[in-house]
């Protein structure tokens, strides 16, 4: 659930030919609901925080605490302090001396008061986004081009997994562009397999009402209902595919699938033996083992 308010404003700019090209530009300013609830919390508590470490700064520094000798050294502490949280402007601070026993000052947090308007007035700005667009109205409404924008960080996702180490995109030295340009086809279509197997993985998983454990290295009954490809193949990762060789008799061991590893290929449709097989007698395993 989000709110959507919406307007459009002339944009105009000189080319390098010395015309001007104008444009109608649509300018949408979003606010989730459910974003702004999460991060009233997450400020809440930021909130609770910051009253902690001020009630500390207000009572005299015990032996081995840091005693602030001047107002300017303490209004620094407390300023970093209010930065930290995002409380400027709205968490003042008064500040007072007091004599010590060496003849000199100490300097302490006197009280604190928070202006309530001016916290409310930044919960209501809470969870705003604002996106900029030339396509006209007629092409896609408000609701629709607001929805094409939040699956951005899908696309930006696909793209940085190109650069993980299942993919490992990178300058290559190469000097052929069709060569340059095919090494890149075939890294975009290992990209396109990855997405989608994880998305029929999740698929099925939701259809079956389902989910899946033994992912997590480090929490081997974690569950999850939205694995990533990363973790399905990791969980490959233990495989082993052994030939030996007695004389003129050759054996095959492969070892044994995990349950995890049978549910992940019961989520993709493809049968047990599919790797099992490959313990029999086979002229060309390695080719077997590609399927």
């Amino acid at each position: 659930m989000a709110s959507i308010y919406s307007w459009v404003r002339p944009q105009t700019v000189s080319r390098t030919d010395g015309e001007a090209f104008s444009w109608q530009e649509r300018v949408l300013v979003t606010q989730s609901l459910a974003l702004q609830a999460g991060m009233t919390t997450k400020r809440e508590g930021q909130r609770q925080q910051a009253y902690v470490a001020l009630d500390k700064l207000s009572r005299p520094p015990k032996q081995g605490q840091k005693r602030y000798r001047s107002q300017e050294e303490l209004q620094n502490e407390v300023d970093k302090l209010l930065g930290k949280y995002h409380l400027q402007g709205i968490v003042s601070v008064r500040l007072t001396g007091q004599p010590h026993s060496d003849g000199g000052q100490r300097w302490i947090v006197q009280d604190y008061q928070c202006d309530e308007a001016a916290w409310k007035n930044m919960l209501s700005r809470l969870g705003s986004c604002c996106y900029v667009s030339n396509v006209p109205t007629d092409l896609y409404c408000d609701p629709q081009l607001v929805l094409l924008y939040r699956q951005q960080p899908y696309l930006e996702r696909g793209i940085s997994r190109l650069k993980s180490r299942y993919l490992h995109i990178r300058p290559v030295f190469l000097r052929d562009e069709q060569r340059i340009a095919g090494l890149t086809w075939l890294l975009i279509l290992a990209l396109r397999v990855m997405v989608l197997l994880e998305f029929r993985v999740r698929r099925q998983l939701a259809q079956r009402q389902e989910s899946i454990w033994g992912l997590n290295p480090a929490s081997k009954t974690q569950t999850t209902d939205r694995p990533t490809t990363d973790r399905l193949l990791k969980a490959f990762g233990n495989i082993t595919f052994t030939i030996v060789n007695l004389g003129a008799e050759v054996h095959y061991h492969i070892s044994e699938l995990t349950p995890t590893q049978k549910h992940i290929l019961s989520l993709l449709d493809l049968p047990e033996d599919i790797y099992l097989r490959l313990a029999h007698s086979q002229p060309k395993p390695l080719f077997n083992l590609r399927e």
